[in-house]
């Protein structure tokens, strides 16, 4: 943490499992986004978190475990700037949850309830200098807004002719209409 004075141990799956090989993911501009939760494509499954005091102090000082939900696909932890706090997402099959968890009293991870995060554009949780305020980008659409994609009637041919062209070296650009209107709903948030 920033103040130096706990460090929190994440023990992570090594593999991913096949199951979440087989994410539908969308592709663009370079983002990997699961479609089904709007959250990265690629996650560590956390096994275990536990909380260490760098100093102890007396024998309740001790390495004391987190209640992580089995398999989870979590982020690691953001600090707050005090160090008392952290926040970390949690991928399930159909949203990225918010949970919570503190180096004092009880050592739970707590899901807010009511916040269904964004995590297309990377970490969508900041903390604000205070300490204990969350700034949080959050989903701002319905499932029924989501823009419809046309199937191409055949494969995309390029031809040059013989004459120069650029050739661009970056993935997944957005070439049509279809490709920004899917970009702004899946990295649209409140």
């Amino acid at each position: 943490n920033p103040q130096r004075d706990h460090m929190l141990i994440y023990h992570v799956k090594r593999y991913s499992e096949l199951a979440n090989l087989s994410d539908r993911v969308v592709r663009l501009t370079g983002l990997e986004i699961n479609r089904d939760n709007n959250g990265p494509h690629r996650a560590n499954v956390c096994l275990e978190l536990n909380i260490k005091p760098m100093f102890a102090r007396d024998a309740r000082d001790v390495e004391a475990r987190f209640n992580v939900p089995k398999n989870s696909r979590m982020s690691l932890p953001t600090w707050s700037p005090n160090g008392k706090r952290f926040a970390m997402m949690r991928l399930a099959r159909k949203e990225v949850s918010l949970y919570l968890g503190s180096t004092e009293g009880r050592r739970r991870l707590v899901r807010v309830r009511d916040v269904v995060l964004n995590g297309a554009l990377g970490s969508p949780i900041q903390w604000l200098p205070d300490g204990n305020t969350l700034l949080c980008r959050l989903i701002s659409r319905g499932e029924n807004d989501r823009p419809v994609v046309r199937l191409p009637v055949g494969p995309n041919v390029v031809e040059t002719s013989g004459a120069e062209k650029i050739l661009r070296p970056y993935r997944d650009l957005l070439e049509t209409e279809e490709d920004a209107d899917l970009f702004d709903y899946y990295t649209t948030s409140q």
